[in-house]
């Protein structure tokens, strides 16, 4: 049986402190304008995916994980 699968990952980094608002672009409401001062945000990601390269009973299978921090150091929003 032959089996197939890839990965995947990815890496973001914003920074909404040099006031060209990359992190909220629309302003629909006073929390999405708040979000001007948020600071840098670091986003992670994973993937993968697995599949016999026969079908039959055995299903693909795949997985994801994502993560997004923020480093707000005034803490005024």
């Amino acid at each position: 049986m032959n089996l197939d699968g890839n990965i995947a990952s990815a890496y973001t980094y914003a920074d909404s402190d040099n006031n060209t608002g990359m992190l909220s672009g629309g302003k629909a409401t006073p929390l999405a304008a708040s979000l001007d001062d948020i600071g840098p945000s670091n986003a992670y990601a994973i993937s993968a995916w697995w599949s016999p390269s026969e079908t039959g009973i055995i299903p693909t299978i795949s997985a994801g994980w994502g993560l997004n921090t923020h480093d707000d150091d005034d803490d005024t929003n």
